[in-house]
């Protein structure tokens, strides 16, 4: 349901002026009544109405009411809408209305109830659901681009935050599986892959879908050593494989990270350029892996890897790392380290860097 019901409807089968003016002194709450005379379409009888014809533009009718009943009717067509109808549809009924009864309540039926919901109650939840849409990927329900941004900006404006990392993937050969088991079979692998992001990001985080086959996941301010965890569970989550139409669908996934410490300013582009260069890396390298865009340990270019760094980045036994070797690159004052980390299909992610050659 788009609304809540703010009151069951008060209904009645006939209308008599002091009845209904009786009601709504025993209910100093209710807006309207319903009327249901057993012919459509349902009518309604708003408080206001009520008063302003039993007191008169002077205030003093409600005497002369009490011997003669007002001529004119207090009764007005119902605007009556489901519980699940369209929200455009009904932004569009309400706008077609005559202008002196668009501010009226509106009826929405659920089976045999009714009840009565304010036109500004309407306006609200569809201005919340409108907002939905625009920042909102309409197959996987992950954040869209611009809400991804919006989201990365609040982060890196905000003073009392943190390190601020913003994390992409890219799911390794997703024409391959639109050719081969259809286009049903690649929308199913994105609404997963988002399904996953969700699941396995961090409480705070925002998950989305860039677009095509990009996601990306803005995280909460963390630790170096809790970005690096969360990237791993990341990846390792996103690598298994897709059941569709009993079909299992092998998915290999590669991911670029970078960091608000990565740059030499509190600046989104820069450190989404420093992400998507991170992605182009390990895609580059044959996917399957994830490269952070990380600073040296020294204020000097270096094709060296300090392990001081961080222990998890010290170099290991990795036969089986492929791929170009270690990357450095230079942007104005700040110079950074490529680090790769490679997964293997069937056990944990070796998150250990590539070494340079």
């Amino acid at each position: 349901m788009l609304w809540s019901v703010s009151q069951p409807a008060v209904v009645l089968t006939e209308v008599d002026i002091h009845d209904v003016d009786r009601i709504f002194r025993l209910h100093p709450d209710l807006r309207c009544v319903v009327v249901d005379n057993g012919r459509d379409p349902l009518g309604l009888i708003d408080r206001g109405r009520v008063e302003l014809r039993l007191n008169g533009r002077l205030g003093y009718g409600r005497a002369l009411h009490a011997f003669r009943a007002p001529s004119t009717p207090i009764e007005v067509p119902a605007l009556v809408v489901d519980t699940h109808a369209n929200p455009h549809d009904v932004s569009r009924a309400i706008a077609d209305r005559p202008k002196a009864h668009r501010l009226d309540d509106i009826v929405v039926r659920s089976g045999p109830t009714l009840a009565t919901v304010a036109v500004a109650e309407i306006f609200a939840s569809l201005a919340v659901h409108y907002e939905h849409l625009a920042s909102t990927d309409p197959l996987t329900d992950v954040a869209n681009r611009r809400r991804l941004m919006t989201a990365l900006e609040e982060r890196v404006e905000d003073p009392h935050g943190g390190e601020v990392a913003l994390v992409l993937f890219d799911v390794d050969r997703f024409k391959r599986i639109n050719d081969r088991h259809g286009h049903p079979a690649g929308d199913a692998v994105l609404v997963e892959t988002a399904r996953r992001l969700r699941e396995w990001s961090p409480t705070g985080s925002v998950p989305g879908r860039i677009g095509g086959d990009e996601f990306a996941v803005v995280l909460p301010p963390l630790d170096r050593e809790s970005i690096e965890a969360t990237v791993r569970r990341l990846h390792e989550a996103l690598r298994r494989r897709v059941t569709y139409d009993h079909e299992p669908i092998f998915v290999d996934t590669s991911g670029g990270w970078a960091t608000t410490h990565t740059i030499a300013s509190l600046d989104v582009t820069v450190l989404q350029r420093h992400a998507d260069r991170a992605l182009y890396k390990a895609k580059a390298a044959g996917g399957a892996r994830i490269v952070a865009d990380l600073p040296l340990a020294a204020p000097h270019a270096s094709t060296e890897t300090d392990s001081s760094v961080d222990p998890l980045l010290s170099y290991r036994d990795l036969p089986s790392v492929q791929g170009p070797s270690t990357g450095v690159s230079q942007d104005g004052n700040a110079v950074f380290n490529c680090h790769t980390y490679v997964g293997e299909r069937g056990g944990h992610n070796r998150m250990s860097p590539q070494p340079p050659s």
